[in-house]
């Protein structure tokens, strides 16, 4: 468990807002800072709904040291970020570093393309298996896997949101803000 610390979400063109939407505003909830960071040439993306957001910096002003975790929300765009090098190298260096790294959706496959799913509890969107041959596939909301963290689909974002709370701060404090939000 890492205390006081900040984390990136990387928003893509084609995003699932309502899994990066989701995953903000539980973790800004739990008071953990977050900055969202552009993986496209513009501060402004849209997401797979048209919804735009804007980030705060693109991803040429990225000092991973800066963070203690990094998230990938899922949606449509994850299938242009295969082969984005900045991206999967980032995946690496945290895992190398036991940095939090969390996906959903689609996006855990990007982890897969990364090589640090194998023989992890990885779950993800039904069907979106690419690079995830050595994983250890489940159909659960979320899973955890010492420092990766996945969710399932934009239906599981709260509750995988707040295992990232739950990860970074504690449980009590995931517990607080899903009273505060009537989950049962």
């Amino acid at each position: 468990m890492i205390k006081n610390n900040k984390v990136a979400i990387f928003i893509h063109p084609g995003f699932e807002e309502i899994e990066a939407i989701t995953i903000i505003d539980i973790l800004r909830r739990a008071e953990i800072e977050i900055d969202l960071i552009a993986l496209s040439d513009s501060l402004k993306v849209m997401g797979s709904h048209q919804i735009e957001i804007n980030t705060d910096y693109s991803c040429h002003n990225f000092i991973d040291n800066d963070y203690q975790g990094i998230i990938i929300p899922g949606g449509p765009g994850v299938n242009g970020l295969f082969e984005n090098d900045f991206l999967i190298s980032t995946i690496k260096k945290f895992n190398e570093t036991q940095k939090m790294v969390a996906a959903i959706c689609a996006a855990p496959q990007l982890l897969g393309k990364a090589g640090i799913t194998v023989n992890k509890k990885i779950t993800g969107y039904p069907g979106c298996n690419r690079f995830l041959d050595e994983a250890i596939l489940n159909n659960k909301p979320y899973s955890i896997d010492e420092n990766i963290i996945t969710g399932q689909s934009a239906g599981t974002a709260i509750k995988f949101a707040l295992t990232i709370v739950g990860y970074l701060k504690d449980q009590t404090i995931s517990e607080k803000v899903a009273k505060a939000l009537v989950i049962n």
